[in-house]
């Protein structure tokens, strides 16, 4: 297709944009050729334009932009087409026959943490694993989608002792769970820049992170209230994203497990 339409056009280049706001497709001709019309390279690309006597069928519309880029807009029509053809296609492009469609497969993804705000460092992973559980499932296999969550650590032993800090917990128990999450914010960020900058706090944070992977009482209560508005953010960021999982896997109870494996 940008072969065709580079002859049509009369183009040298022209590729895919990275940018759909400034057209589906981009030429470079106005700096390419600029030199050989003697003008600047906008100049170019307008007199370019101009030559375009008629438009191919499946272009919608033609811009000028930056410094010198032509900018190509497709029909929607075509657009369609092209979706149409992909989705008719992709089925037999996959070769099932030579795939055992009958298969189990787990696919963890996404690993969001308690006590951490969720972050496009989720979303991208969130996106891959939420398509290549889809695409096991097209393939027919049985599948079982998975998060691992660090709710025990450095990360949650800050996150606390900045909210204690801050004036404890429950001052924002009654609060939205934006507000909440907005609050679990500030105290992480708090108490991991007092763990680089001061040294009495790092000392009572690394015996607060033994106390959490304990369980202690004195810091149980805190603990489960953080960790559940935590993940009541993350099922809501979850249901805008149309993913859910089959199982959450937490580390206070595979890290046991590990370290029997280790031992």
């Amino acid at each position: 297709m940008i072969n065709k339409l580079k002859k049509q056009l009369n183009l040298q280049t022209l590729q895919f944009s990275n940018d759909l706001t400034k057209g589906h497709l981009t030429s470079k001709d106005g700096f390419v050729k600029a030199k050989e019309y003697k003008l600047s390279p906008k100049q170019t690309a307008k007199k370019l334009v101009s030559s375009f006597v008629t438009l191919p069928d499946i272009v919608e519309k033609v811009e000028v932009a930056g410094g010198g880029f032509i900018n190509i807009w497709l029909k929607n029509a075509f657009l369609l087409e092209m979706l149409n053809t992909i989705s008719s296609n992709i089925k037999p492009s996959l070769n099932l026959d030579s795939v055992n469609t009958k298969k189990k497969v787990m696919v963890e993804y996404t690993d969001p943490n308690p006590f951490k705000v969720f972050h496009i460092g989720h979303l991208l992973p969130n996106i891959i694993g939420q398509s290549l559980s889809n695409i096991f499932e097209y393939l027919e296999c049985n599948v079982k989608r998975a998060s691992y969550q660090g709710d025990v650590g450095m990360h949650v032993a800050k996150a606390i002792y900045g909210i204690q800090k801050l004036g404890g917990i429950y001052q924002v128990e009654n609060k939205s769970l934006k507000e909440k999450i907005e609050f679990l914010g500030k105290a992480y960020a708090l108490g991991a820049e007092l763990f680089e900058k001061n040294n009495d706090a790092k000392k009572e944070i690394q015996v607060l992170n033994k106390k959490i992977y304990t369980k202690s009482p004195s810091v149980l209560d805190v603990y489960n209230l953080g960790k559940k508005w935590s993940l009541e953010k993350f099922e809501e960021i979850y249901k805008r994203l149309g993913t859910k999982f089959d199982y959450y896997y937490f580390e206070s109870d595979t890290g046991k497990v590990g370290l029997k494996v280790v031992k």
